[in-house]
């Protein structure tokens, strides 16, 4: 999720935005991005933060009806995901849910954060659009600092080289994956079984094999960034994501 996204979602959050507005953007984009912008923020809501009631209020503010059946489960203080192929007719009512799930608890943090006076962005006053740009600018200035900044440029080189053999390792599995052939009974002969068996095992260790790397990599430049730069958790994955994808 760009930082222009969940800014856009904090403004709903703050009352700003209405939601038919995300609901416009979200509606554009294609099916795979659809899935990947609804599990963004499936984890902005921090399930600690939830009552009991909010499923109830979320529920209303939808206009979806008590009795609608998500393709998430939201009991009490849990919010778990069931299911990930969401089918197209229901994405976008999930999607209306958990934006208003996320509306209930974000409203009820900024009203105890208020008296904290955090100085995190989330917490401010985006109604002002000079604010958001302000904003946007700052972290633009930032992206550009440690992308330019030469005691980083190695790590980042190398784990931008790891991301795309990542993703190029899994476009191949997901191009060379073909209907499963059946037996004429209908049933997968033990060949078949054993074959795909075999097979799932070699992806599975390959992607394993990038993404232990990767993690050691991305742990070492987020605690060497959020030192240097004074960031939260969430801004030093937003900045290493974004330096990323500029060396890539």
């Amino acid at each position: 999720m760009t930082l222009e996204e969940e800014i856009a979602i904090v403004r709903f959050g703050q009352g700003v935005l209405s939601h038919d507005e995300l609901l416009a953007h979200f509606g554009q984009l294609e099916e795979d991005l659809k899935m990947k912008r609804f599990f963004e923020l499936y984890h902005l809501i921090d399930p600690t933060k939830l009552l009991d009631t909010d499923i109830e209020q979320a529920l209303a503010a939808s206009t979806l009806g008590a009795d609608y059946q998500s393709c998430v489960v939201l009991r009490g203080n849990r919010l778990s995901r069931v299911r990930l192929n969401i089918p197209e007719s229901a994405i976008e009512k999930d999607y209306l849910l958990l934006l208003n799930l996320f509306k209930i608890a974000y409203q009820r943090r900024l009203a105890s954060v208020k008296e904290e006076k955090s100085k995190e962005w989330r917490y401010r006053d985006l109604s002002d659009d000079e604010t958001v740009k302000a904003l946007l600018s700052a972290h633009r200035k930032l992206v550009d600092e440690v992308y330019n900044n030469s005691s980083f440029r190695s790590e980042f080189a190398s784990l931008a080289k790891l991301w795309k053999a990542h993703n190029a390792v899994s476009k191949a599995r997901d191009q060379e994956s073909a209907p499963t052939r059946k037996s004429q009974t209908g049933f997968l002969s033990y060949d078949e079984v054993m074959t795909e068996s075999v097979e799932s095992m070699k992806f599975l260790e390959e992607m394993n094999k990038y993404s232990r790397v990767m993690a050691m990599l991305n742990h070492a430049l987020k605690k060497a960034l959020s030192i240097q730069y004074g960031l939260g958790s969430s801004q030093a994955d937003r900045l290493i994501n974004d330096v990323m994808k500029r060396h890539a």
